[in-house]
């Protein structure tokens, strides 16, 4: 790259279509490993998945092909990309609660488009949206789940998307850069179900990391979040048996439910009422930080009208973003 230039076009393109290649190379590398894995317990231990995988078994191979095999080809795609990482400063803990308080708020609105935009592709294609994580997930006991999504996979996608993704963009324009990494995170996803809260909660860790430099933080923001997300939920389920709640046939009868179990049912409620008020509050506070939000102007900082066709108008991103949509779409149809 030529140091003494404001900004560069074609080093910027590539280094972003660059992301866009390691992450098609990230889910190939996993997709084979997994077919590889397959392949060589049905020939040699043909009897070890007779009864099909378990949910926990199926967590293992998922992770440790992603995380073992897509990873480090996705890490060996990058490495050589020039790094513009942020300076590093201390967050306090007021500014962390705050930005989780958001962080649900941005999940909520965005589980809320997620179902809608879910809802019309099936009246249109007749082909219900899933998201096989969250799927599999519902089925972990919650030490499972905590493990999965909060320990291993929050530390893996902030050092994806945050550390290395925004520290190889960064350089072309921190807001750029931002924007970039929380769509590709959304895409990343490969559900609608995931995309819109995937894209507004990856907005405010890049943000997070951009102005504090640590991926220490925005890995504590996405732990907490997933934990109060998905573990909570699961926890609580122990405690009330939805089943035979919703399967009342009566008012009376749900009442009777409820009342033979007050502490579980009171637990359950308690949850929704303090998300309810988590999110009035986070709309709050996001309109105030709004204002507040400012951007450093980067080293090779790209014209404000080069910017979105520089990062997504190049041939690694289109073939990216062409394969999260794509390969869920066609897995469901097949």
């Amino acid at each position: 790259m030529d140091k003494n230039s404001s900004y560069d076009f074609r080093s910027a393109k590539k280094a972003f279509s660059r992301v866009g290649i390691a992450l098609i190379a990230f889910f190939v590398a996993t997709i084979v490993a997994q077919y590889l894995f397959v392949e060589i317990v049905n020939r040699f231990f043909p009897t070890l998945f007779k009864g099909g995988m378990t949910y926990t078994e199926m967590l293992i191979v998922s992770s440790a092909t992603m995380y073992l095999c897509g990873f480090p080809v996705f890490w060996l795609c990058l490495r050589n990309v020039d790094r513009f990482p942020a300076d590093e400063s201390k967050c306090s803990v007021k500014t962390l609660i705050t930005a989780f308080v958001i962080s649900m708020t941005l999940m909520y609105f965005g589980q809320m488009l997620g179902d809608s935009v879910s809802s019309m592709i099936y009246r249109v294609t007749k082909v219900m949206p899933v998201s096989e994580t969250i799927a599999l997930i519902s089925q972990l006991n919650w030490v499972e789940a905590l493990i999965a999504s909060v320990i291993i996979g929050p530390f893996f996608e902030e050092l994806m998307f945050r550390k290395i993704i925004i520290d190889r963009t960064r350089g072309f324009g921190e807001k750029i850069s931002v924007i970039f990494s929380a769509l590709m995170f959304a895409f990343f996803h490969m559900s609608v179900l995931q995309f819109f809260y995937a894209f507004f909660v990856g907005l405010l860790y890049g943000y997070i990391y951009v102005r504090k430099g640590r991926m220490l933080y925005s890995y504590i923001l996405h732990a907490v979040f997933n934990f109060f997300g998905s573990v909570l939920p699961l926890i609580l389920t122990q405690f009330a048996d939805y089943d035979k709640l919703f399967g009342a046939q009566s008012y009376e009868e749900m009442y009777a439910v409820i009342e033979s179990n007050i502490a579980g049912y009171g637990a359950v409620a308690a949850y929704g009422i303090f998300s309810i008020v988590l999110s009035f509050v986070g709309i709050n506070l996001l309109f105030k930080k709004y204002r507040t939000i400012r951007f450093e102007r980067a080293l090779f900082e790209l014209p404000k009208d080069s910017e979105a066709s520089t990062a997504f108008v190049n041939v690694g991103v289109i073939l990216f973003i062409s394969f999260a949509v794509l390969y869920p779409f066609l897995r469901a149809i097949v």
